[in-house]
C-alpha cells in the first residue's frame, strides 16, 4: 500500500474507534476562543451602547454636541488625528461593510466592556458543556473510485447516469462548501439522466472526502484537476460544468483556464467574492445586508485572519456531532429553505454528505475553501466576457501586427452560461447574480420567484427536468453505439470487463494525445463554406442591410417556357446518414444561422369583436391619424409560397396534400392570367421571389380539402400578404403595395374597402351590425360599396367563385396616407387582362383528385406533374414515401447552444428560449431540408423548423412579453425557419462577431413593417374579425356540433348551440328561429345516420339539402339560411389526407378538437359523478383562503355528498396546477377549492384543459367590484385588498405587513388584469366556464375613497408603469426607482393606517359574503344555476335608425295640450296614455324599406342628441301621432328617409304602428283630425339603432 493510503487507513481506524479526528482544546485554542468571543461581544455591546448614547447624549441640541461636536472648536482641532485613527483601523471596515463604515463606533467601547467580556468568557470556558445532539458523526468505510493525478495525489469521484460510450452529454460538478462528491445534484433521478443521455461526474475537492489535499491549492489548480479527471475518464468531447453556491468558484475557474474543453456552464446561486472590486455600492449593499453578523465576521476572518477559522470549524462541523447547516455556517434561511432542511429526506442526505466531507478531520481544506471565496482569484469575471484581444503597445507591436496580417483575435468564453437564481435566496443573495449579469451580459439568467438557496436544485424532479430541457432541449436518450462496438475488438471488451469485475477502482491519469490539425481543409475553404450558408454572405454586407426589390418582373435572360429541365438526381442518403447529427458536437467553433423562410401576419391579442377597439378605430380615423381598411374573409386555409427552393407551406406544415393543392392552384392561375406565356412567367416569378427572399401568402379556397362554410364553385386563391424576408425581420407590404405587386404578376387580389372619414367608418360598423345576422355576399358588398370612400373589387367575384355565404370581414387600421397611395396604385396599375381565358387548361384540380384515389402520395404526384416543371421542378419536399422528413429533436437544442451567425439568428434564439422558458403552448418541429442536400457535410447541416403555436393564448401571452421587452420580434402565424449548423475557424468566428456588432444598429433601424404605411405598434395591431351568422350557422352550430350531437345527445347539443348564440349576442328573434331549425336538423340527421357520426369533411352533403328544403318554406326561413342548394358533390374528388391530419400537420383535426373541448362546459347542470373546481381570479387580499375555510366547515357542504377539499397554494411545493390535476385524477368526483390566485388566461386555459381531461366543471369566484374602464377592480377594491394584506401576520406566502414590497406585489397582480373592463372580464369567464360566482366586497352606500388615499394609489400605479416600462418585471428593490419605491411603500402604510376606520367601514360583513357565495355555489352544484349572458357587445342585428325621445316629456306635453284643447282632451279621455305610452321615437330609416346603407349612414350621429320640433298632433279613432321636424347636429341637418317624420303615440287594437304613416293622407281626405301646436315644442332625444 502506498504512503498516502497508509495514512488514510490510520485515519479510518481512528474514526471507527469512536475517537474522531478532533483533539482536546489546547491553550492556543482557548486563546483563539477568547479573542473570538471578545471581538463578537464587544462589537454587539458597542453597537447597543452607541445607540443609547446617540438617542440621549448626542442629540443636535445637547451640551456635548455643541461643545465637542465636529463643528465646534474642539472638534475642528481633533479632526486630523481622528481621521488618521480611522485610516489605521480601516481594515476593520471589511467586517462592518456595509452597515457601519466607521470602526471607531465599535472600537471606542471595546475597552469599556473588556473586563466584562473576560469574566463572561472565563465562566463560559470553565463551565461550557456540549449541547446534547441526538446523532454523532459516523465515518463510513472508503468506497470511492479514485484516479491518480500527475503530481501523485489521488482524486475521488462518483459517476452517475449513462456510461461514457453512451453519453450524449457529460456534466462535471465540483461540490460546494461542507459537501462532497455524494451531493452532485441532490435527488436527481437516474431515469432522467437516462432519458437525456447524460453522464454526471462529481468529485471530492482536495482534502475533502477521499481526495488527497493539495499543498498549494488555488483556482487554477482546481481547473487543472477538473481537466485531468475528464481526460482520465475518457471524456473526449466537450463537457458541461455545473457550479452550485460556493462550488461555482471552481466552475468560474474552468471557464477561465480550460474554456476550449467546455460546452457550457450551468450555475445555481453562483458565489463570487463579496469584496470584488467591480461591484458597485448598491450591489455590495444588496449582498451584505442579507447576511447575519456572524457570517460577515467569518468573511472578515477569512480575509484577514484565516488561521482563526479552524477554531470555529472544530467547534461546529468538525466537533464529531451533527447539526444544522444554518447554525454551522451562520446562515439566514427563507421560509421555504427552512422547511426543506427540516424535511427528513434532506436531513438524511445532508448528514451523509457532511460525514463524507469531513472524513479526514482536517480543518485546513475548509479554511482554504473559505479563503478562495474572499481572496484574489488571479482573474476577474470580466475576463470571461467575449471581447477583442488587446494588442501590445508601441511601434514594434504595431509593425508586427501589420506584417503578420492576422485577423482580430477575441478572448473570453464563447459558450452558453445559464444561471438559476432563487429570488428568496438569503445565502447567495440575488444581488450577487445581478452583479454577475452586469459583468457578463451574455449569460442567460433564470430568476426563480419565491425559491430559496436549496429549494430549486434539491429534490425537485420537475425542476431537474426544466434544467435539463433548458440545457439540452428535447430528451433524445443515450447514444446508439453500434458502430463503436463493431470497431472494438472482442479481446479489448473482455479485458475491460474483467478489469471492472476485479474492482480496480484506481486508474492512472494519462495525458490525452492532442489531435493533429486537419490539413485537408484550409481557412479559405472554411470561409467559402460560411459565405454560402443559406445566402448569408459576410463579404457582401459591408455593414449594409438587404433592401427590397421592385414589384416588376425580372430582367435578364428569359426563362424557358414550360420546358422540362434536366435535373441531377439528389442523393438524400447524405442527409439521412445515421449519426450525422449525433456526431455534430456543439463547441466554441459551432455557429447557427437561421433565416425566416415563410410567415404570415402576427396574431394580435385584440383580434376579437370588441366595442372598445371599434371606438379607438373611429377615433383615429376622425382625427386623420389612420384609415380603416376592410377586406373580405374567404372561407379557405392559409397557403404560403416562397419560390421553388424556398418551398410551399400550409399553416403549420409542408410537403403534404395541402401544399400540393396550393401549388397546383397557383400554377393554374398563372395559366389563366398569362396564357401561352405562363411557363416563362412562372420561371421569372420563382426567380424573382427567391432572389429577393420574398413570401406570398394566400387564402386557398377549394372543395377538395373538405367542407368549410360553403362549398366553393371554383378552386382558387387570393393573395392576402406579400412579405420581404431579407436577412432580418420580415416586412409586410401595405395593401396598395400588395395590389401593385399582384397586378404586375397578374395574381388574384381580394376585395378591399377604405374608410377615411368619421362618417364612412361609423357607417361601416353600422352596416355590419345591420347585416351580421342575415348578410350574404351580395347584400354585404353592395352596402359597403355605398358607404366606403374607396372600393377596390377583387380579382375573384366571391358570389361566382365561392357563393353567397360569406364568412366575414377583416377590419384593420392602416396609415392615413393609404387612400392616397391606393389611388396612385389604381391609376398606375390597371386591372390586368386574362390571356388564358378560353384556353384549354388541361385537367382541373377536382378531375385530377378524382382520377387518383389510391392514396395521398398518388394524388400529390399527379398534381405536381400537372403543374409544370418551370413552376415546380423540385418535388423533394413531397417525397415522404422514399425518405423521412423528421429530424432528430436535438436540432433545436444544438441550434440554441450554438453561437448565432447574425443578428436575425440572435433574435430568433431569443424568441424560442423565451417561449420554452415560459412554457408557451407551442412546438418547435424540425425537419431535414432536402433543398440543401448537396451542401450537407459533417460540419454543415441544414434543417427546416416549424414554430407551431397550439392555441391563441400563446399569442396573447407573447404579446404581453413584447410589451415588457420591446426588442422582441413578433410571433408570426405560419412560421417557418431555415436553420444551418456549421463550424467556423477562430479567425472567421471573430469576423462574424465583429460584423454582427456593426449590423445590429442597422438591422434595428431597418426592420418592421413597410414604412410608407407604418403606424405605432399599439395602433398597427388594431384588428377586428367580423363574422356573419349564416356562416357561423354552418360551421359552428352544425359542423362543430356534430360530435356533441352524436356523443351526448340532442339535449347537450341544444345547450351547446344556445350557449354559442348567447356568446355571439344573437337577437332573441333569431335565437328562436335558429333553435327551431336546429332541433329539426338534429332529428333529421340522427334518423338518417343512426349512431354513426357524420364526417365533418363532407357534412354539407347532408346539411345543404336539408337547409335548401327548410329555406323554401318561407321568406323568413330563406333570410335565416342565407343561401342553400349549391350542391357540389365532393365525395368523388375529395383529397386523401392520411392519418386524419389537417393543415396543422401532425395534430388532430382542429374542428373536431374544438367541438370536443366545448362539450364539458355546455351542460347546464353538473353531473353527480363529475367533479367541481372552485377557483379564484382575484388579487391577494380578496379573502379567498378565509372563504375556503368557511366552505370546508359549512354544515352540509355544498348540498350533496361529494367530498370537499382545499389546496392552499402557499403550502404546495412545485407547480400548483399540476398538483390540482393529480388530485382530480385521484378523486374524480370531489369538489376542489383551488386556494390560489388565478389571474390570467394562461391559468384559465390550464383549468379548462383539466376540466376536459378529467370530466369536471369549473366555477370562478370573483370579488364583486365596479371596476374601471381598463381594469375589473376599482381603486376602492384595491385599497381594501392592500389594507387586508398589510394587516396580516406570519402569512404562509410571506406577503404580509413584514413584506417590504407588499404594495408593489399587489400592484403587479392588479396590472395582470389591465386592459379588461369589468364587463369584458366577467363575460370572458362566463364564456369559458359557463358560470360565475360573485363574492360581495364593498357596501353600495359607502362614502367615496378619500382623496389622500386615492392619490397614494394613483401615485403607485404611475410609479409601477414607469418601473415596468424601463425594467420590465425587475423587483422594486432594484432599478432606478428603488428609492422611490421605498418612499411609496412607507407612504402607503401611513395612509392605510390613517384611513383604517374608513377601510373597515366600507367592507360588507365577511359572514354575509360567505353566505352569498355558499348560496350561489349550492345552486351550481344542484344544477339550478342560470348561465348569465356573456354578450361582449349587445348590438344584435340592426333593423332601423331612430331618434329616441323621453317618455316623460311626451306625456307632459300631452297633458298640457289636453288642458288647453277640448278636442284633444276628448280624444285622450279613455286612452289611458300613462299606461299605453311605452316608448316614443322618430324613425329615420328602415333596413327593409330604405336599404342597409341608408340606415348605416346615421352611424356618424350614433348616441348624439338631436333636437326634434313637434308641430302638430294628428289622430283618428284608430291611431295618433305627432308631426316632427328634425334639427341639426354639428351644423348638419338630420334628414329622415320617411316622407312624413312623425312620432306614433297610440294605435288601436289590431293596428300596426306603421299605419300611422297614412295619417297625412287621411287628413287630406277629411278622415283625420289635425291640431296645430303653436308655438312648436322642441324635445331632444338620442339617435340610436334598433
Amino acid at each position: 500500500m502506498e504512503g498516502g493510503d497508509q495514512e488514510d487507513e490510520h485515519l479510518y481506524r481512528t474514526a471507527y474507534a469512536g475517537v474522531g479526528p478532533a483533539k482536546a482544546p489546547s491553550f492556543k485554542d482557548v486563546a483563539r476562543e477568547f479573542m473570538k468571543g471578545l471581538l463578537e461581544m464587544s462589537v454587539e455591546f458597542g453597537r447597543g451602547c452607541r445607540d443609547v448614547v446617540r438617542q440621549s447624549l448626542v442629540t443636535e441640541d445637547s451640551f456635548l454636541v455643541k461643545n465637542f461636536g465636529k463643528d465646534s472648536y474642539i472638534g475642528r482641532k481633533i479632526k486630523v488625528p481622528y481621521d488618521n485613527t480611522l485610516r489605521k483601523f480601516k481594515f476593520f471596515s471589511e467586517y462592518l461593510v456595509p452597515e457601519d463604515k466607521n470602526p471607531l463606533h465599535a472600537w471606542s467601547v471595546i475597552l469599556f466592556v473588556f473586563f466584562l467580556a473576560l469574566a463572561v468568557l472565563s465562566v463560559s470556558i470553565e463551565h461550557d458543556t456540549a449541547i446534547p445532539v441526538a446523532k454523532k458523526v459516523y465515518i463510513h468505510p472508503p468506497s470511492a473510485d479514485r484516479i491518480m493525478l500527475p503530481d501523485g495525489r489521488y482524486m475521488a469521484y462518483r459517476e452517475q447516469g449513462v456510461s461514457g460510450d453512451r453519453a450524449r452529454f457529460t456534466m462535471i460538478t465540483p461540490h460546494s462548501f461542507l459537501s462532497s462528491r455524494l451531493a452532485g445534484i441532490p435527488g436527481l433521478k437516474a431515469s432522467l439522466l437516462e432519458e437525456f443521455g447524460v453522464r454526471l461526474l462529481t468529485y471530492d475537492l482536495p482534502g475533502f472526502g477521499e481526495s488527497d489535499p493539495h499543498p498549494k491549492r488555488n483556482l487554477e489548480s482546481s481547473a487543472s484537476d477538473m481537466l485531468f479527471l475528464a481526460d482520465a475518464l475518457g471524456v473526449g468531447d466537450k463537457f458541461w460544468v455545473v457550479g452550485y453556491s460556493s462550488g461555482s468558484l471552481h466552475a468560474w475557474a474552468a471557464l477561465k483556464y480550460i474554456p476550449d474543453r467546455l460546452a457550457g456552464a450551468a450555475m445555481f446561486a453562483p458565489m463570487v467574492s463579496p469584496y470584488d472590486s467591480l461591484m458597485n455600492r448598491a450591489e455590495k449593499y444588496g449582498i451584505w445586508e442579507k447576511w447575519t453578523r456572524k457570517r460577515k465576521f467569518l468573511y472578515f476572518l477569512a480575509r484577514r485572519f484565516p488561521r482563526s477559522l479552524s477554531f470555529f470549524y472544530r467547534r461546529r462541523f468538525l466537533s464529531g456531532k451533527h447539526g444544522q447547516i444554518d447554525q454551522w455556517l451562520a446562515l439566514t434561511l427563507g421560509r421555504r429553505d427552512r422547511a426543506l432542511i427540516e424535511d427528513p429526506v434532506y436531513e438524511e442526505f445532508w448528514q451523509r454528505d457532511v460525514e463524507e466531507s469531513i472524513r479526514q478531520g482536517n480543518a485546513k481544506p475548509f479554511v482554504e475553501e473559505a479563503v478562495l471565496q474572499v481572496s484574489n482569484w488571479g482573474f476577474s469575471l470580466a475576463d470571461l466576457k467575449l471581447q477583442k484581444k488587446q494588442k501590445g503597445n508601441g511601434i514594434l507591436s504595431m509593425i508586427k501586427y501589420l506584417l503578420s496580417g492576422s485577423e482580430e483575435e477575441y478572448t473570453g468564453f464563447l459558450g452558453p452560461i445559464h444561471i438559476w437564481q432563487g429570488m428568496d435566496d438569503r445565502v447567495v443573495p440575488p444581488s450577487m447574480t445581478d452583479f454577475v449579469h452586469r459583468v457578463l451580459p451574455g449569460a442567460a439568467v433564470h430568476k426563480l420567484p419565491y425559491e430559496g438557496h436549496f429549494t430549486y436544485l434539491y429534490f425537485c424532479d420537475e425542476c431537474h427536468r426544466q434544467i435539463f430541457t433548458t440545457l439540452f432541449g428535447t430528451p433524445q436518450g443515450p447514444l446508439n453505439n453500434t458502430v463503436e462496438v463493431e470497431q472494438t475488438s472482442f479481446d479489448d471488451i473482455e479485458a475491460q470487463e474483467e478489469q471492472r469485475r476485479a474492482g480496480n477502482r484506481e486508474q492512472k491519469w494519462k495525458e490525452k494525445p492532442k489531435p493533429k490539425p486537419d490539413t485537408s481543409s484550409s481557412a479559405a475553404n472554411t470561409d467559402n463554406l460560411i459565405n454560402k450558408v443559406g445566402g448569408f454572405s459576410i463579404s457582401e454586407h459591408n455593414g449594409q442591410i438587404w433592401k427590397p426589390k421592385s414589384y416588376g418582373t425580372v430582367t435578364g435572360p428569359t426563362a424557358v417556357a414550360d420546358v422540362q429541365a434536366e435535373k441531377t438526381t439528389v442523393d438524400f442518403s447524405k442527409i439521412l446518414k445515421p449519426n450525422l447529427l449525433e456526431n455534430f458536437n456543439v463547441d466554441n467553433s459551432t455557429y447557427s444561422h437561421a433565416q425566416i423562410r415563410a410567415t404570415f401576419y402576427p396574431k394580435f391579442e385584440n383580434e376579437k369583436s370588441d366595442q372598445e377597439i371599434r371606438t379607438r378605430m373611429i377615433e383615429m380615423v376622425s382625427k386623420g391619424l389612420a384609415t380603416l381598411e376592410v377586406s373580405l374573409k374567404h372561407s379557405g386555409s392559409l397557403f404560403m409560397y416562397a419560390g421553388n427552393e424556398g418551398g410551399a407551406y400550409a399553416k403549420n406544415s409542408f410537403g403534404n396534400i395541402y401544399t400540393a393543392v396550393g401549388v397546383f392552384v397557383l400554377g393554374r392561375m398563372f395559366r389563366e392570367a398569362w396564357g401561352t406565356k405562363a411557363g416563362e412567367k412562372q420561371a421569372q416569378f420563382n426567380d424573382f421571389i427567391e432572389r429577393n427572399r420574398m413570401c406570398i401568402s394566400m387564402e386557398l379556397v377549394t372543395a377538395v380539402l373538405g367542407d368549410h362554410g360553403q362549398r366553393p364553385r371554383e378552386d382558387y386563391a387570393v393573395v392576402t400578404a406579400v412579405t420581404e424576408l431579407g436577412n432580418g425581420k420580415p416586412k409586410f407590404y401595405s395593401t396598395p403595395e400588395v395590389i401593385a405587386f399582384c397586378r404586375k404578376w397578374r395574381l388574384p387580389t381580394n376585395h378591399i374597402w377604405l374608410f377615411s372619414t368619421r362618417k364612412s367608418a361609423t357607417s361601416f360598423f353600422a352596416a355590419y351590425d345591420a347585416l351580421c345576422e342575415e348578410g350574404t355576399a351580395t347584400s354585404v358588398c353592395r352596402a359597403l360599396d355605398e358607404v366606403a370612400d374607396i372600393s377596390v373589387p377583387g380579382s375573384k367575384d366571391h358570389i361566382k367563385a365561392q357563393g353567397e355565404i360569406l364568412e366575414g370581414l377583416v377590419a384593420r387600421i392602416v396609415s392615413h396616407e393609404s387612400s392616397k397611395h391606393m389611388e396612385e396604385v389604381l391609376k398606375d396599375h390597371p386591372p390586368p387582362p386574362a390571356d388564358g381565358a378560353g384556353m384549354d387548361m388541361g385537367p382541373s384540380l377536382r378531375e385530377i383528385c378524382a382520377a387518383n384515389r389510391s392514396d395521398e402520395q398518388q394524388q400529390i404526384k399527379a398534381l405536381l406533374q400537372n403543374v409544370g416543371s418551370s413552376f415546380c421542378p423540385d418535388h423533394s419536399d413531397w417525397n415522404a414515401d422514399s425518405h423521412s422528413r423528421n429530424a432528430d429533436r436535438s436540432v433545436l437544442a444544438k441550434f440554441l447552444q450554438a453561437h448565432p451567425a447574425d443578428y436575425s439568428t440572435t433574435k430568433l434564439q431569443e424568441m424560442i428560449r423565451l417561449m420554452r422558458e415560459k412554457r408557451f403552448p407551442a412546438a418547435f418541429k424540425c425537419y431535414h431540408n432536402f433543398h440543401k442536400a448537396e451542401s450537407v457535410s459533417s460540419d454543415n447541416l441544414f434543417y427546416k423548423m416549424v414554430v407551431h403555436v397550439h392555441s391563441d393564448s400563446g399569442f396573447r401571452r407573447y404579446q404581453k412579453e413584447m410589451r415588457h421587452k420591446p426588442g422582441l420580434w413578433p410571433l408570426y402565424r405560419g412560421f417557418f425557419v431555415d436553420i444551418n449548423l456549421f463550424k467556423a475557424n477562430k479567425e472567421r468566428a471573430a469576423e462574424i462577431a465583429k460584423i454582427n456588432n456593426d449590423l445590429v444598429g442597422n438591422v434595428n433601424n431597418d426592420s418592421g413593417s413597410s414604412t410608407r404605411d407604418g403606424l405605432a405598434d399599439e395602433d398597427a395591431n388594431l384588428m377586428i374579425k367580423l363574422k356573419f351568422l349564416t356562416y357561423k350557422l354552418r360551421t359552428f352550430l352544425i359542423r362543430n356540433g356534430l360530435s356533441i350531437l352524436f356523443k351526448d345527445g340532442p339535449a347537450a347539443y341544444k345547450a351547446y348551440y344556445l350557449r354559442q348564440m348567447k356568446i355571439w349576442g344573437t337577437s332573441p328573434g333569431k335565437q328562436r328561429e335558429l333553435s327551431k331549425m336546429l332541433d329539426e336538423w338534429a332529428v333529421y340527421i340522427r334518423r338518417k345516420c343512426g349512431n354513426k357520426q357524420l364526417s365533418s369533411s363532407v357534412y354539407l352533403s347532408e346539411a345543404e339539402p336539408f337547409l335548401e328544403q327548410y329555406a323554401k318554406r318561407s321568406p323568413q326561413n330563406q333570410a335565416l339560411i342565407g343561401a342553400a342548394g349549391n350542391m357540389v358533390r365532393t365525395e368523388d374528388f375529395l383529397a386523401i389526407v392520411e392519418g386524419g391530419q389537417d393543415e396543422e400537420g401532425d395534430l388532430a383535426t382542429e374542428r373536431e378538437a374544438e367541438a370536443a373541448s366545448l362539450s364539458p362546459s355546455v351542460k347546464d347542470t353538473i353531473q353527480k359523478n363529475q367533479g367541481l373546481i372552485v377557483f379564484f381570479p382575484g388579487i391577494p387580499g380578496c379573502a379567498k383562503s378565509a372563504l375556503c375555510r368557511e366552505i370546508l366547515n359549512a354544515p352540509g357542504g355544498l348540498g350533496d355528498d361529494r367530498p370537499v377539499q382545499s389546496l392552499m397554494g402557499d403550502l404546495i411545493k412545485g407547480r400548483y396546477w399540476p398538483k390540482v390535476a393529480d388530485e382530480r385524477k385521484r378523486k374524480p368526483s370531489s369538489i376542489i377549492l383551488a386556494d390560489k390566485n388565478a389571474p390570467n388566461e394562461e391559468v384559465w386555459q390550464q383549468i379548462e384543459n383539466m376540466c376536459h381531461s378529467t370530466r369536471a366543471s369549473a366555477v370562478p369566484v370573483i370579488p364583486d367590484s365596479e371596476g374601471t374602464d381598463s381594469n375589473p377592480f376599482s381603486l376602492d377594491a384595491l385599497a381594501v385588498f392592500m389594507f387586508r394584506v398589510l394587516q396580516r401576520v406570519n402569512h404562509p406566502g410571506n406577503l404580509d405587513k413584514a413584506s417590504p414590497n407588499a404594495g408593489y406585489v399587489l400592484l403587479m397582480f392588479y396590472h395582470l388584469y389591465e386592459g379588461k373592463s369589468r364587463k369584458y372580464f366577467e363575460d370572458e369567464l362566463v364564456e369559458r366556464f359557463g358560470s360565475l360566482v360573485k363574492m360581495p366586497l364593498l357596501k353600495p352606500d359607502r362614502n367615496p375613497l378619500p382623496v389622500p388615499l386615492r392619490s397614494v394609489l394613483e401615485e403607485g400605479i404611475n410609479l409601477y408603469d414607469l418601473h415596468t416600462r424601463r425594467h420590465g418585471r425587475l423587483e422594486s428593490t432594484k432599478g432606478s426607482y428603488a428609492q422611490e419605491w421605498v418612499k411609496w411603500e412607507k407612504k402607503l402604510r401611513d395612509s392605510m393606517s390613517a384611513h383604517s376606520e374608513y377601510l373597515n367601514s366600507i367592507q360588507v360583513p365577511f359572514e354575509f359574503a360567505v353566505e352569498q357565495v355558499l348560496e350561489q355555489l349550492r345552486k351550481v352544484a344542484r344544477g339550478e344555476y342560470i348561465i348569465p349572458s356573456a354578450e361582449k357587445r349587445k348590438l344584435g342585428s340592426i333593423v332601423f335608425a331612430a331618434v329616441n325621445l323621453p317618455i316623460a316629456e311626451i306625456q307632459s306635453l300631452l297633458n298640457k295640450l289636453s288642458g288647453k284643447n277640448a278636442v284633444i282632451e276628448a280624444f285622450l279621455k279613455d286612452k289611458h296614455m300613462e299606461n299605453m305610452l311605452k316608448r316614443a321615437h322618430v324613425t329615420l330609416a328602415h333596413k327593409r324599406s330604405h336599404g342597409v346603407a341608408a340606415v348605416a349612414n346615421y352611424g356618424l350621429y350614433l348616441h348624439r342628441q338631436v333636437p326634434v320640433e313637434l308641430t302638430a298632433l294628428l289622430f283618428t279613432d284608430k291611431m295618433a301621432a305627432f308631426e316632427a321636424q328634425l334639427g341639426s347636429v354639428d351644423g348638419e341637418k338630420i334628414v329622415s328617409k320617411n316622407q312624413w317624420p312623425h312620432i306614433t303615440i297610440w294605435t288601436g287594437e289590431g293596428v300596426a304602428p306603421k299605419e300611422a304613416n297614412t295619417l297625412t293622407q287621411l287628413h287630406s281626405e277629411g278622415k283625420a283630425t289635425r291640431v296645430e301646436i303653436s308655438p312648436p315644442i322642441t324635445i331632444s332625444g338620442t339617435l340610436e339603432f334598433y
